[in-house]
């Protein structure tokens, strides 16, 4: 009898027990043995703290044929696989709605700055002294705090944009035995 598999390159899971049915889809003609299949075991995350694992369908062809070893295993998918376990983090909603404020007053004032800016003709030097003039009741004398947090914000965007982007290279160096197609895949997500 034939078992069709397809593996997904990248899965995320909130449980630390990981089942067939989570890492990939599966297709039996016996639908009793095809969820007796998906109910197996494949590894157990040990600890309470975020991990990540590679896989190889190969290990999961084992599993299957532990089931019955007159079993054809047919890969459609990916031949390897990570498998990231991340724990459920329970956020309160004073911090939820925080967030949600603070992204309706940068989308405000980042509008706004967009409209003065335009109408300045992008004369930002400009359209922070008149800010300045605006808020404080007088002339500014010299660079004031909007010159220095224009550009620390740059910094702070693009450190965090090099960050992540280090973070998803990590994958690459983890996991040594991903093929080309894999590295595509994670090159795409960026």
């Amino acid at each position: 009898m034939n078992v069709y598999i397809k593996a997904q390159e990248s899965v995320c899971l909130v449980h630390p027990e990981i089942k067939i049915k989570d890492i990939m889809s599966l297709y039996c003609t016996d639908k009793d043995l095809e969820q007796k299949i998906k109910n197996q075991s494949v590894y157990h995350f040990i600890g309470n703290h975020d991990q990540r694992k590679c896989f190889s369908v190969l290990m999961l062809v084992e599993v299957i044929k532990q089931v019955d070893k007159t079993l054809d295993v047919i890969n459609l998918g990916a031949e390897d696989f990570i498998v990231y376990y991340k724990r459920k983090q329970e956020e309160s909603k004073i911090f939820h709605y925080g967030k949600i404020v603070f992204v309706i007053l940068v989308a405000f004032f980042g509008a706004s700055f967009s409209i003065m800016t335009y109408n300045t003709d992008v004369g930002i030097e400009e359209l922070f002294y008149n800010v300045y003039e605006m808020i404080m009741g007088q002339a500014p004398d010299g660079p004031n705090i909007l010159h220095i947090s224009y550009p620390t914000n740059f910094l702070i965007i693009l450190l965090h944009l090099v960050r992540q982007l280090l973070k998803n290279l990590q994958i690459l160096f983890f996991c040594p035995f991903l093929n080309f197609t894999s590295i595509r895949y994670m090159l795409k997500k960026l």
